[in-house]
């Protein structure tokens, strides 16, 4: 007898005091329970299906040339940096496995509101208005990139490169939250000063010369060199689900492959940071969050229009719907793709991967794998290909 036939063999098996009423209501109760078990049990066997269990296949989010609201004169101010970063990474491979020193995360275990560059012996505390406008006045700044709510700039600080974000009002709220929060989690850049005097509120961050994962496609193709890029990703992954205050914390606007890319920095040691936090948003104590529809459809109610990485789920938007972190392991076969490249040994990587990666795509949230078992599977075929990212 099955254990579901069992539990209600012993509903049914009631005193002959009880009336037909109570039992017809015992019965109903006991084939709900039986129901919620049978429906539990489907789910967690979902999560983790057997591997002769065939999956569907999926399709790659592809990488497009232009970022949203990037005018022409933003996009040849990018063109320019990217031309720069060739050169940058020749010199930066040379150096990185034989560093020793602190390269983003200096900061770590300062006291809050203060910064430690690379370089410094000590924690300082972050800058205020007055000194950014002194030590980092207009036209000492270079014009490196921006978008629709921000404009980026280069400087010098007592001769460290320093990056001036200067972020809408509507947004620097949101978006200063979240950089404070998650300073001492070094999972995003360094902040090293604030002003929201202005109309546009400037903070000042660690530059990294890299630039952003769209600069992956510069780099060589050395699985090793690639591979730490990879983990190092999924790694900041893990940690805003499962480590920084109030997580699981959700990049909601992450809706096309380039755009999430642009959201992370790419180290002079070759790892990653979080620099754009203006949708990443913390979960409530459901765990579930509540993403802007606008920044998910790019202003458009068409799916049709709706960027290519927006998993499922999150094409229905609106009051009242809400997702979990799996919107974000929906999208890591398309940023694992994007970093790997695509030389032999990359593409024998992928092989290996798509059956986790399939998995990733599941159309049912919560049948899609939790990060840490993604980055175990990773480790894994890490181990199988004796692949050795320096991590």
């Amino acid at each position: 007898m099955t254990t579901s036939e069992e539990t209600l063999t012993s509903t049914y098996s009631t005193t002959t005091s009880e009336s037909e009423e109570d039992k017809i209501e015992d019965s109903y109760g006991a084939e709900q329970n039986v129901n919620s078990f049978v429906h539990e049990m489907m789910i967690q066997s979902a999560r983790r299906p057997n591997d002769d269990f065939e999956l569907p296949d999926f399709e790659i989010c592809p990488i497009l040339p232009d970022l949203p609201g990037e005018s022409g004169s933003i996009r040849k101010v990018r063109d320019t940096e990217r031309a720069k970063v060739n050169r940058r990474i020749e010199e930066r491979l040379k150096i990185y496995q034989n560093r020793t020193d602190c390269v983003y995360d200096c900061h770590v275990g300062c006291p809050e509101g203060w910064f430690k560059l690379p370089g410094m012996t000590e924690c300082r505390p972050r800058l205020n208005c007055a000194q950014i406008k002194k030590q980092l006045p207009t036209k000492d700044r270079y014009l490196i990139g921006g978008g629709g709510v921000k404009r980026i700039y280069t400087a010098q600080l007592n001769g460290s490169a320093v990056v001036i974000a200067r972020v809408k009002r509507f947004k620097f709220n949101q978006y200063l939250e979240s950089m404070i929060d998650l300073q001492q989690t070094g999972v995003v850049a360094q902040l090293i000063g604030v002003c929201e005097e202005p109309a546009w509120p400037e903070v000042v961050l660690q530059y990294h010369s890299l630039g952003s994962l769209l600069s992956v496609s510069q780099l060589p193709n050395d699985l090793d060199l690639r591979w730490r890029v990879v983990m190092s990703y999924l790694d900041v992954v893990n940690k805003l689900h499962t480590q920084v205050p109030r997580s699981p914390r959700v990049l909601c606007d992450a809706s096309r492959t380039e755009i999430t890319l642009s959201q992370f920095l790419l180290t002079d040691d070759f790892q990653v940071v979080l620099n754009d936090v203006d949708e990443l948003i913390a979960a409530s104590q459901d765990g579930t969050v509540r993403c802007n529809c606008n920044i998910i459809r790019g202003g458009s109610e068409i799916e049709e229009n709706m960027g290519c990485l927006v998993p499922p789920e999150q094409k229905q938007c609106g009051l009242g719907i809400f997702y979990t972190e799996k919107i974000d392991i929906w999208k890591i076969p398309d940023i694992t793709k994007a970093i790997l490249g695509e030389s032999e040994e990359a593409t024998d990587v992928w092989n290996k991967l798509y059956r986790i990666h399939q998995e990733c795509k599941l159309d049912e949230p919560l049948a899609r794998p939790e990060i840490g078992i993604v980055v175990d599977k990773y480790l894994e075929v890490q181990q199988q290909f004796n692949i050795n990212p320096g991590l």
